[in-house]
């Protein structure tokens, strides 16, 4: 990732308030979960937070804002840490792989992602809590839910 993406990310963040959180593909390519589809781009790829539901569109920014359910603030606090030296917010590891599953990415891609996590110290089991503390009721409460339980028992397998 290159030092322009870095302060990209910092600058949307602070111009988003403290309670925007770098999240998806952004948080996975600090975490480095997933490889840079981009090396050596600076302006192209666009950076994806978590923000509520109040926070105001930035149509003319390369941003993709992920608005937090009605009635939600914020993220949990065991879904953020701080990154870049404290100079953004970013989605956990745990949480990020979740993230990333809501995209529709291959399997593939996804099955990485949960590798490095677990090579960074994370459990199947840590994400599996974040996948069930997501909103909803049921079997398949978000879009993606039924791909990470497939990826994660095929983790488990290999």
């Amino acid at each position: 990732m290159t030092e322009g993406y870095r302060r990209r990310l910092s600058v949307a963040w602070l111009v988003l308030g403290p309670h925007a959180v770098v999240s998806h593909r952004s948080a996975a390519l600090l975490h480095g979960l997933m490889p840079d589809p981009e090396p050596g781009a600076t302006g192209t790829r666009p950076i994806e937070l978590w923000v509520s539901r109040h926070t105001p569109a930035y149509p003319q920014k390369p941003w993709r804002l992920h608005r937090l359910p009605a009635g939600q603030a914020a993220l949990p606090a065991i879904d953020v840490t701080e990154h870049l030296g404290s100079l953004v917010m970013v989605t956990s590891v745990a949480r990020t792989v979740v993230d990333l599953s809501t995209l529709g990415l291959p399997d593939q891609v996804l099955h990485t992602a949960v590798q490095q996590a677990v090579a960074a110290g994370v459990t199947p089991r840590d994400i599996l809590e974040r996948s069930d503390a997501r909103p909803g009721v049921g079997c398949c409460r978000y879009p993606g839910e039924r791909q990470l339980l497939r990826v994660l028992a095929a983790a488990h397998d290999s």
